[in-house]
């Protein structure tokens, strides 16, 4: 673990777009609870001469020329650890940024502060009970990075070939990028409900904060908020759907003798029962056995899912 580190000492930059000085003045209002006092670095509209050859879109590239030139500004300073806020946060739970640093793992080049979206097919590692290690984690609304890495992301951003986040994510790959168990510093708006809307219990828990500070929230929100509050049922099914697609294709070593196994009771089959099912025999690892209990109204499409994935998966029809 490090040494500690005073707050003042650790450099924060918010990046704000020229024309949007009053999003800046809220994000300051907003972590002065937390004791960060953002210098405002202005994010100016560029002109675009080398392109993301798979996002051609114009936010998209202004976006990452944005983060470009805070990172090369960066470069020149001296401070050995910088923490960069978009100018769209809110403070979801209150925490001190030394403490952060200091229980940090040593090896550490970034620490997302929350809000992290998590590609499915690389979750996160659980470190202890304040960390976890991401594998291919989207996000850049508030983080902290180590001076010696803004050349490495200077240099991977340069190559130009996905989005900003997308960039920024890959690098997970080699390096050592770590996120809090705990949401601190949040994207203000729908983003981080979208992630985690699977989880009942923390879609009500963002509803209820969302809720309480309706001020940092437009009409607009306020009733996607609540939508997604009524219908996180739907929701779910949803996401589902679309991450069936995502999930690997080989699956861990089934043991039909084992005495670990798990049990999946279920009449119907749809894309829900079907992410469960595969989900469930990736996520138990190798050595498990498991049971299908089912009637004949999908006995057929769990006989398929079987040949599909193991013949020693076992199918019990009612």
């Amino acid at each position: 673990m490090k040494n500690s580190l005073l707050i003042m000492e650790i450099k924060s930059f918010c990046l704000n777009l020229e024309d949007s000085e009053n999003k800046y003045n809220g994000v300051v209002k907003e972590l002065k609870k937390i004791n960060i006092y953002p210098e405002r670095f202005v994010a100016k509209k560029h002109k675009i001469v080398n392109r993301i050859t798979r996002s051609t879109s114009e936010k998209a590239n202004q976006i990452l020329e944005s983060h470009l030139s805070l990172f090369r500004y960066l470069q020149n300073l001296k401070d050995e650890i910088f923490l960069i806020i978009e100018d769209d946060v809110v403070v979801f739970n209150e925490f001190d940024i030394s403490d952060v640093i200091n229980m940090a793992p040593d090896d550490w080049n970034v620490i997302f502060l929350g809000g992290v979206n998590h590609e499915s097919r690389n979750q996160p590692i659980l470190i202890d009970d304040i960390f976890h290690r991401c594998q291919f984690a989207m996000n850049l609304h508030a983080f902290l990075i180590k001076r010696d890495f803004i050349q490495t992301v200077i240099d991977r951003w340069e190559i130009r070939d996905s989005e900003c986040d997308v960039m920024f994510a890959d690098l997970q790959k080699s390096y050592n990028f770590y996120g809090l168990n705990k949401d601190s510093i949040i994207q203000n708006g729908l983003e981080s409900i979208t992630v985690v809307s699977c989880l009942p219990e923390m879609c009500l828990d963002l509803y209820k904060f969302y809720k309480n500070k309706k001020v940092i929230l437009s009409k607009i929100e306020a009733k996607k908020v609540e939508f997604y509050r009524k219908n996180k049922k739907q929701i779910f099914e949803n996401l589902c759907s679309k991450l069936l697609k995502y999930l690997p294709n080989e699956y861990p070593k089934i043991n039909k003798n084992s005495k670990n196994k798990t049990v999946i009771v279920e009449s119907r089959f749809n894309d829900v029962v079907e992410f469960a099912i595969k989900n469930t025999i990736q996520k138990m690892g190798d050595d498990w056995g498991h049971i299908l209990v089912c009637t004949n109204n999908n006995f057929e499409q769990f006989s398929k899912l079987r040949d599909e994935i193991n013949d020693d998966i076992k199918i019990v029809n009612l």
